[in-house]
């Protein structure tokens, strides 16, 4: 009883709450799987066909600050970002940044995009499928959607570079529920040579508990009606991270979402900030196992790499292994297949 009560109140303050995010951006229809064309409602402002176009903005060391930054500036740049005339050096793929939910490119990699276009990388950073009144929260619509607009961006950066794969490096949404829709679905195991996570939201976010509760309490077409309404509201990127989604058993319910070529490293730290896809990570957690065991994927063709991080300061760019004098400022690539310290 206490179930199906439950099931109807989160039914009833989805469905009431959408019209309100509604109001801000409208949803765009899903796509074919193969079509990777940019919708323009999914495009971001300051961002046209999704590339940060207002200027390149000052380094910041919190993400906090750069965000608001980026709420000012719409479609600031991180320094030496999105330079489609860039060639990379030999043995380099382009890097294409992937920030996370309610994140931009700027307020995700305002410190490291320098940081890697100094080590010699071409970088690239895309702006999707966010709320127009709030143009720094962007990726949290449908992450179908912006898994197609991200693979649109990647053959214009391949066709710009002339090269034939990329690497990608993002955190949170960025790291996990995007690139592997784009890798799985879209064709992308065949553009990706090395994907770096930081902190994915692999297989959602929240303990297994509630996840669970949930699956158990609301029956299909009540998760249909959620669905929906988170859609039309253009937060389905939130509803779509919980564990308990379609979307998640969708991805990673029908068998490795790996690839062979594709080599692919994962971090997280066993005392990360931010497990739900909200603005409002604040303190550290202390149930950090089901964080820990959602961003693992103990599949073939990937490493995980926990860290214990000594303090609690979050970089601009969530680069959330924060023990800086054990892990390199700046991650490269190159690492194909682990994450390494510098000693």
């Amino acid at each position: 009883m206490r179930s199906k009560k439950f099931a109807a109140v989160l039914t009833s303050l989805t469905t009431v709450g959408a019209p309100a995010f509604a109001a801000i951006s409208a949803a765009p229809a899903h796509a074919v799987e193969t079509d990777t064309s940019v919708p323009p409602e999914i495009t971001m402002p300051g961002s046209p066909d999704g590339i940060p176009s207002a200027g390149d903005g000052p380094r910041k060391l919190f993400t906090y600050p750069a965000s608001i930054y980026a709420l000012a500036h719409p479609g600031t740049n991180p320094q030496g970002a999105n330079n489609f005339s860039c060639k990379p050096r030999e043995g380099h793929n382009p890097v294409v940044l992937l920030p996370g939910t309610n994140s931009d490119a700027y307020a995700s990699w305002s410190m490291y995009s320098p940081k890697l276009t100094k080590a010699g990388y071409c970088v690239f950073s895309p702006n999707f499928n966010g709320l127009k009144l709030l143009p720094n929260f962007a990726y949290t619509g449908d992450i179908r959607v912006s898994a197609k607009a991200v693979s649109g961006f990647v053959d214009r950066v391949l066709t710009a570079t002339g090269s034939k794969k990329v690497d990608l490096i993002g955190w949170s949404q960025g790291g996990g529920p995007l690139p592997n829709y784009y890798i799985t679905k879209l064709g992308g195991d065949k553009k990706v040579d090395k994907l770096i996570a930081l902190a994915p939201s692999n297989h959602g976010v929240g303990p297994k508990a509630v996840s669970k509760f949930v699956n158990k309490a609301v029956d299909e077409a009540t998760h249909e009606q959620i669905e929906d309404a988170f859609n039309k509201a253009h937060i389905a990127s939130y509803e779509q991270q919980l564990g308990s989604s379609r979307f998640m058993k969708e991805l990673y319910g029908n068998g490795p979402v790996t690839r062979p070529g594709v080599q692919s490293s994962k971090a997280a730290t066993t005392t990360s900030w931010c497990r739900s896809p909200t603005p409002s990570c604040t303190s550290p957690v202390s149930r950090t196992s089901s964080f820990r065991t959602s961003a693992t994927l103990t599949t073939p063709a990937m490493s995980t790499s926990p860290t214990t991080p000594t303090c609690t300061r979050w970089p601009s760019t969530p680069w959330i292994l924060t023990r800086r004098s054990q892990w390199s400022a700046s991650p490269s690539p190159s690492s194909a297949n682990r994450v390494r310290p510098q000693h």
